[in-house]
C-alpha cells in the first residue's frame, strides 16, 4: 500500500494540451514506428540516467540518500500483476548501488514497427489529432514524468510516460538553459505542469468499449502507480471496415470522449 504521496514538484517540462478538432476526424489504423522504451534506446548503457538528470536539473540539492528504489512503471506493473495472481512470464533488470536498487525494463526491442497488414488500434492517430505540444517543446517525442512516494515503507522514485494535461495552468521556466553530461544533454524549455493536471488516455473500439472489470483490473492499478487521477477514455463511434487493414477507418467524436476523475477509484483500489 502507498503510505504517502510526496511528489517531486513538477520535474519534467513538456506540456501536452487538448486541441480537439471541431468535427470528428476519420482515422486510419496506427502504422509505422512506435516507441517501447525511449530511455533504453537513447541511453542504452544507463537507461535511468535521464531520470536522475531530470531530477537534478530542477532540484540540484535533491537528496537521493532517502531513495531506496528508482524504477520505471513497467517493472512495478509486472510485479504487481504477479502479486495479484497473474502468472505471465516477465523479466527486468535490477541493479544494486549501495543501499539503493534500480529497476529497468528488459525488452527485446526498444521500438515496434506496425506494418500495413497489422492492426494495433488507433491510439497514435487519436493523439496526433487531439493533442499538441506547447510551442517551446514541439518536436519532442514523449513526455516522461517522475513521482516520489512510499510503497510498503519503501521510498520510490518512479518514472512513467504521461499522456496529456487538459488545461493551460502552468508555470514558465527558463528557456534554453542547457547542461551536458557526456552524451546526454538537459535543455530546460516549456512550462512546469502540476502533477494534478496530468491525465492518462485510452482508446477503445465501439464494439468492445471498456467495462468496469477492464477499468478496475487494468487501468486503475496503472493510474495508482503513476499517481495520476484523471483518466480519458475515447470510444470510436463508427468504423468503415475493410478486409485490408490499411483501408479501415474509424471516427472518435468529442461526445464519445469522457474525462473521468479517478481519484476515488484509485483510493478504493488501494
Amino acid at each position: 500500500m502507498a503510505d504517502t504521496t510526496d511528489k517531486i514538484p513538477d520535474v519534467q517540462e513538456l506540456h501536452l494540451v487538448g486541441s480537439s478538432p471541431s468535427q470528428p476526424v476519420e482515422l486510419a489504423p496506427d502504422r509505422g514506428t512506435l516507441w517501447i522504451d525511449q530511455n533504453a534506446h537513447r541511453c542504452p548503457s544507463a537507461p535511468a540516467e535521464p531520470l536522475i538528470r531530470a531530477v537534478l536539473s530542477q532540484h540540484p540539492d535533491f537528496d537521493f540518500s532517502h531513495v531506496e528504489l528508482i524504477t520505471d512503471r513497467h517493472p512495478l506493473s509486472q510485479l504487481l500483476n504477479f502479486a495479484r495472481g497473474k502468472r505471465t512470464a516477465f523479466a527486468f533488470y535490477a541493479e544494486v548501488i549501495g543501499e539503493r536498487v534500480i529497476f529497468t525494463r528488459k525488452s527485446e526491442q526498444t521500438q515496434e514497427r506496425i506494418e500495413a497488414n497489422e492492426y494495433k488500434g488507433y491510439r497514435k492517430g487519436f493523439e496526433e489529432q487531439h493533442l499538441r505540444f506547447q510551442v517551446d517543446v514541439r518536436g519532442s517525442s514523449s513526455h516522461h514524468r517522475i513521482v516520489s512516494y512510499k510503497l510498503g515503507g519503501i521510498s520510490i522514485l518512479l518514472r512513467y510516460a504521461a499522456d496529456a494535461c487538459p488545461g493551460p495552468r502552468r508555470i514558465s521556466i527558463t528557456t534554453g538553459t542547457k547542461t551536458s553530461f557526456d552524451n546526454l544533454k538537459v535543455i530546460q524549455r516549456g512550462d512546469i505542469v502540476p502533477q494534478s493536471d496530468t491525465a492518462e488516455i485510452s482508446t477503445r473500439s465501439y464494439t468492445t468499449g471498456m467495462n468496469d472489470y477492464i477499468y478496475d483490473e487494468q487501468k486503475v492499478p496503472s493510474l495508482w502507480l503513476a499517481q495520476t487521477f484523471t483518466f480519458i477514455l475515447a470510444i470510436s463511434a463508427s468504423a468503415r471496415y475493410s478486409e485490408t487493414v490499411a483501408e479501415r477507418r474509424s471516427t472518435f467524436p468529442t461526445e464519445n470522449t469522457k474525462i473521468r476523475d479517478s481519484a476515488a477509484d484509485v483510493r478504493k483500489w488501494e
